[in-house]
């Protein structure tokens, strides 16, 4: 394919190239001129599909890295005629239809966007088709239908998104003969689903190309897929970790799995937390207490210090107005919360680096957490006992 860096070809090779065969060239000329007015889709072009042949244009346009320009000089027409495709404001003449085609090297249904969509019912039977086939185990089979189904609705990515991973994933299951000769084609789908404007369908897309690229130790392109996932998903912590140790930077690995750690027991305590809300609206105290018991549990396997293994417990203890227990663990949290950072002498984060400013930050946290305490009017049964003010501090009761 044409790349915009390159010089521009003659725009007379455009119209000789072999990407599509003259017989395609004469029959989708045929199916435009002919079929379509007596079928009535010639209105789709003038119509519905007016605005999607322009966006079709555009998209292909910039996945070739090409300009209006250059795809004009390609064309032989002017930059302001693609410029008013690509807005739906006019449409290319048909004697132009297999020429961008070429260009683009996407057959020309795909540009007219013919077959465009499909209903969440069709797609269903298209996968229960899949399944059917997928136990007869004739991969090749297989992958011809599915790829079929895909070039007859290319702008259909609900069923690219369905089909895709099950090509990509059982082509090594059913023992396909030469499973790397597959491999084009289904990169090529999947770059095509990483320019959607969905971005699902593009965070699936560059999760399937990582993996790819990764086995390949084409690691720079894995690399890019990266950017395609959200840092603050745990997918991409995963594939970062694993490019790390491919690419042979094993300190930096074990920092992001030790640090995937701390991250998923900070997601597991606010899901404590909101089920143990749940049970205590409920009534369920035996499910609250359940709940506390594995809440401890974690946080002393992960060793994440004692403030975080009593949280849930003191909280329980407060709305159920035990008095001593309250004051306990009251005071086990304050001690806890003067190391916080405590957790690094684990062996579980010897690869963290601890801030060099958290003692400076503890005692700051230490101070809130008591200023709070001291002005939360839930603990008023606690504030008459000479404990409650020795744990939160002379100054504090003062202020």
């Amino acid at each position: 394919m044409p790349q915009g860096s390159e010089a521009i070809y003659n725009r007379q090779l455009i119209f000789h190239e072999q990407n599509l065969t003259d017989v395609q060239v004469r029959s989708s000329c045929f199916f435009v001129m002919m079929i379509l007015p007596v079928t009535g889709r010639a209105s789709e072009i003038t119509g519905r599909n007016h605005m999607k042949i322009g966006e079709t244009i555009r998209k292909y346009r910039k996945q070739a890295n090409l300009t209006q320009e250059q795809l004009a000089d390609y064309l032989g027409v002017t930059a302001p005629a693609v410029n008013k495709w690509e807005n739906g404001a006019s449409l290319p003449d048909i004697s132009l239809v297999a020429p961008i085609a070429r260009v683009f090297g996407i057959h020309t249904d795909e540009l007219l966007s013919y077959k465009e969509t499909l209903t969440d019912e069709e797609i269903a039977r298209i996968g229960e088709e899949f399944s059917k086939r997928l136990m007869e185990g004739d991969y090749e089979a297989l992958f011809a239908w599915a790829m079929k189904q895909i070039t007859d609705y290319p702008n259909c990515e609900k069923l690219q998104a369905m089909l895709l991973p099950g090509l990509d994933s059982f082509r090594g299951i059913l023992g396909a003969e030469y499973p790397a000769q597959y491999d084009e084609a289904i990169e090529k789908a999947y770059l095509r689903l990483l320019g959607s404007q969905d971005p699902e369908m593009r965070r699936m897309a560059a999760y399937f190309l990582f993996y790819a690229y990764l086995n390949r130790e084409a690691y720079d392109r894995a690399e890019e897929m990266l950017t395609y996932v959200s840092r603050w998903d745990t997918e991409h912590q995963k594939m970062q970790a694993l490019l790390c140790v491919r690419k042979g930077e094993e300190a930096k690995a074990w920092e992001i799995y030790e640090r995937m750690i701390l991250d998923g027991y900070g997601t597991i305590d606010h899901a404590f937390m909101g089920i143990y809300s749940l049970a205590h609206t409920q009534g369920n105290r035996e499910h609250c207490a359940f709940i506390i018991e594995k809440q401890e549990q974690i946080a002393r396997t992960l060793e994440i210090g004692k403030y975080q293994e009593v949280c849930l417990r003191f909280l329980q203890s407060v709305e159920e107005k035990e008095k001593e227990t309250a004051l306990e663990l009251l005071e086990t949290m304050i001690e806890g919360l003067s190391d916080l950072d405590g957790f690094y002498q684990s062996r579980l984060y010897a690869h963290l680096a601890s801030n060099a400013k958290s003692k400076e930050n503890s005692g700051f946290t230490e101070f809130m957490f008591r200023r709070g305490l001291s002005k939360d009017e839930g603990l008023d049964f606690l504030k008459d006992d000479p404990r409650f003010c020795k744990i939160m501090g002379q100054e504090v009761q003062k202020g």
